[in-house]
């Protein structure tokens, strides 16, 4: 059997949600936001760019 390694976080961006159409960027910072104020998601800055990450979906799927 092989072995399973943990995922890695699934990361979600502004420019993500807009390049695909799904929200106008500040449509997607606002969701973003309101995600983060319920504690879904938690931004992780790297260089410029703002990142945000289920931890709780990451902890789960690699529990499994």
């Amino acid at each position: 059997m092989s072995k399973l390694t943990a995922p890695k976080p699934i990361n979600v961006g502004t420019a993500l949600l807009v390049s695909k159409g799904i929200a106008h960027r500040q449509t997607a910072s606002v969701w973003l936001k309101k995600l983060v104020d319920s504690e879904t998601l938690r931004p992780e800055k790297k260089g410029r760019t703002t990142y945000y990450i289920n931890y709780r979906l990451v902890d789960i799927l690699s529990n499994n």
